[in-house]
C-alpha cells in the first residue's frame, strides 16, 4: 500500500492507494470545494461530477473507481488548495 501525503502547509490529508477492491471499499468518494465558476468548468470538462448532495454549489464529487483515479483527485485537491491560498492572501 502506498501513501500519498498532501505536501501543503495547514492541510492534514492522506490518501491511500490500494488495490481496486480495497480502494472502492475504503475510499470511493472525495468532495472538493471550488468557486462556482471553476466548479462549472471542472464539471463541464468531465473532470468531476456535481456534488452528490448539493449539486448547485461550488462543490464537486469525485468517485474513485480505480487506482489511477488517485492521481486525478490529487490534482483536483491541489487546484482547490491553490485557489484557496490565493483567496486567503487577498483577504
Amino acid at each position: 500500500m502506498l501513501c500519498s501525503i498532501c505536501p501543503y502547509p495547514q492541510v492534514n490529508l492522506c490518501l491511500f492507494q490500494m488495490h481496486r477492491k480495497q480502494l472502492h471499499k475504503h475510499l470511493h468518494l472525495v468532495d472538493i470545494p471550488f468557486p462556482k465558476k471553476v466548479r462549472d468548468e471542472i464539471v463541464n470538462t468531465g473532470l468531476a461530477e456535481p456534488h452528490h448532495i448539493l449539486p448547485e454549489t461550488g462543490w464537486v464529487s469525485f468517485y474513485l473507481h480505480e487506482e489511477s483515479d488517485v492521481q486525478k483527485v490529487i490534482a483536483l485537491l491541489h487546484r482547490s488548495y491553490e485557489i484557496a491560498m490565493r483567496q486567503k492572501q487577498r483577504d
